[in-house]
Order: C-alpha cells, then sequence, then structure tokens
C-alpha cells in the first residue's frame, strides 16, 4: 500500500497490523512489488488495482491475477473548479447533473433531439442566450452518465453498487438532482472568466490524461490521432 494515502490508514487501523504491511512510494513501485513477489496484495483505488491496468504496468508479469469485491472505504470523488470562478463551477455542475438526469430519464445520445423523449426542455438562461439548448448539446455530444460509463470505465470496472444513479434509493450517493426554476434570467459571464474566453476564442481547452491504462473519460481517435471526451 502507498504511504500517506488514506488506504494505509484504515488498513493500519482496521484490518492489518503495521508488520504485515508493506509501504510503497508511488504506484508503479507498488506494481513491481506485486510483480516481484515483494507481497501478495495491493490495496489502492478501484481503477488502479484491476487486471488491465496492472498488466499494463508491469507487461512481463504472466502470473495469476485477481481482483477482489470488498470495499473497505467510499471517498467520494468529484469534478474541481477554481474558487474564485463561481460561474464556470456552476455551469460545470449544471453539466454533470444534466448527463446524471439524461440517464435516469432514459435520454441517450442518440435520443436526445428527439421530440418524443420526456426530458425537461425549458431553456437554461442562466448563462446567455447562446447556452439555452446546453443541456441537450451535451447529451448529444457524449451521451448520458451511463453511455459514458460504458464507453470508458466499463472494461475497467463493471459498473455495480454505488455507480448506479439512485432513482428508488436503493443504490448510490449518485444522483440526478432538480433543477428547480430554469425561468429565472441570471448575469452574463463574469468579465474575464472562464465562459467569456471559452466564448472568446470558440473552443473548450480541456486537459485528458493520455493513459489509457488508467480509468477515465478521455477517448483517443487513431485514425486521426485526436483526444477527445469528458
Amino acid at each position: 500500500v502507498c504511504t500517506g494515502c488514506t488506504h494505509n490508514q484504515i488498513l493500519r487501523k482496521k484490518w492489518f497490523p503495521s508488520k504485515r504491511l508493506v509501504p510503497i512510494e508511488s504506484r508503479i513501485q507498488m506494481y513491481r512489488t506485486l510483480g516481484e513477489g515483494g507481497c501478495n496484495v495491493i490495496a489502492d483505488e478501484r481503477p488502479y488495482v484491476t487486471e488491465t491496468v496492472f498488466r499494463k504496468n508491469i507487461p512481463n508479469y504472466t502470473g495469476l491475477y485477481a481482483t477482489g469485491t470488498n470495499l473497505f472505504s467510499k471517498e467520494p470523488l468529484a469534478i474541481v473548479t477554481r474558487e474564485d470562478d463561481t460561474e464556470w463551477s456552476t455551469f460545470c455542475n449544471w453539466i454533470l447533473h444534466t448527463l446524471m438526469a439524461a440517464e435516469k430519464y432514459n435520454i441517450t445520445q442518440t435520443t436526445a433531439t428527439s421530440p418524443d423523449n420526456n426530458f425537461p426542455t425549458t431553456p437554461i438562461t442562466q448563462f446567455g442566450q447562446e447556452f439555452n439548448n446546453m443541456s441537450l448539446y451535451a447529451i448529444q455530444a457524449v451521451g448520458n452518465y451511463g453511455e459514458i460509463y460504458e464507453r470508458n470505465l466499463e472494461r475497467l470496472i463493471p459498473r455495480d453498487g454505488l455507480d448506479f444513479i439512485n432513482t428508488q434509493g436503493d443504490t448510490g450517493l449518485i444522483y440526478s438532482f432538480p433543477t428547480g426554476d430554469l425561468t429565472s434570467i441570471g448575469p452574463g459571464p463574469t468579465k474575464g472568466g472562464s465562459l467569456e474566453a471559452i466564448i472568446e476564442q470558440g473552443y473548450l481547452v480541456c486537459g485528458i490524461g493520455a493513459n489509457k491504462a488508467t480509468a477515465g473519460f478521455g477517448e483517443y481517435d487513431s485514425t486521426n490521432q485526436v483526444w477527445s471526451g469528458m
């Protein structure tokens, strides 16, 4: 287990005596230690202990590998935005909840603009007229949350339990929040803020992890050699 992480603290406190743990400084060192027989088990976030990720990082390992199903901690992950640009943070939250709500209402990438779907169609006026239909544009571009998960994570972490949208109170903590009043008109883009810069340049620049051995929402088009996605 990596030193300085919460996994280390949880394992020491609840499950194993310190003498049974092998402290490791980095993930790649953790993989190497397991592959070389220096330890029998590794503990980390689910995306980093899958067999695909392990064998990608230690290609010479030919032994058996199995991933456990028990979760020893539940630490929520979230998107992070700058504290001094609340409008951009709000914009990102709208998109995130839109993608989760789309799955709840069974609106997919192919049906986003269909007149027969039951997705709320009230324009979002908070960010200016050109963003009125940003919800439908987002779904049309990348699909709903379930489609994104299927496309990017399912091969590494089969979706279950906490990864499902909570619609009946019987799954995890992923909720589709009520949208509230969509008819009010908020302020325009903050002067010098992220939205203003994006509008001026005409496109959004995102950082995407280039290591496809690790779970993520970036997609690589090998034909055009271009990264895209959430």
